[in-house]
């Protein structure tokens, strides 16, 4: 008992731990499926210990879908950066973020089984994307540019219900990157 009380303490660190125990518990059956005591077990924190960062159940889903989010956000920019070409870059970064199996993909699966059951997350995911498109009216509009982010929504839910392979995914893919240059 007594080391314990010399272990030193770093708050970050167990946070960040309890948010990668949810966020693994999450992919595995949506945000919904998150138990405190599976993520307390799995972090290697008491109960008492995962409360004292996130003060019930629905701020740790909130934490884990805001950092799923960002996460999401930070691969589209890099993506973005990278581009040669600015027209469409935010589509083609849509693309290879939502059906690319090479991608963090299935990183970000309990956001996107959780939007599909959940208003809330579903409203938080309608938010980001009118926020991008807002962000990138002047590169990414258009009929075109408009059909093939929605053809990568029907890749990803391929993927997501199993009734495509990443293989198949990837051909689709590169399909639509293909589209959106030669708009």
């Amino acid at each position: 008992m007594a080391e314990a009380h010399r272990r030193e303490k770093n708050p970050e660190q167990v946070r960040q731990s309890i948010l990668q125990s949810a966020a693994e518990a999450a992919a595995r059956g949506g945000l919904v499926a998150i138990s405190v005591n599976a993520v307390a077990e799995a972090a290697g924190v008491t109960k008492g210990g995962l409360f004292h960062h996130f003060p019930n159940k629905q701020a740790l889903v909130n934490a884990v879908l805001e950092q799923l989010l960002e996460m999401f956000n930070n691969e589209i920019d890099a993506m973005i950066s990278a581009d040669g070409l600015s027209v469409g870059s935010f589509t083609r970064a849509y693309v290879t973020a939502v059906t690319k199996s090479g991608s963090a993909t299935m990183s970000y699966l309990a956001l996107w089984r959780s939007m599909m059951t959940d208003t809330t997350i579903a409203a938080v995911w309608r938010d980001w994307y009118t926020e991008r498109l807002v962000r990138h009216q002047d590169t990414d509009r258009g009929q075109n540019l408009e059909l093939v982010r929605y053809a990568a929504d029907g890749i990803w839910l391929g993927l997501v219900s199993g009734v495509l392979d990443a293989h198949g995914a990837d051909v689709l893919s590169d399909r639509l990157l293909t589209m959106s240059r030669s708009t």
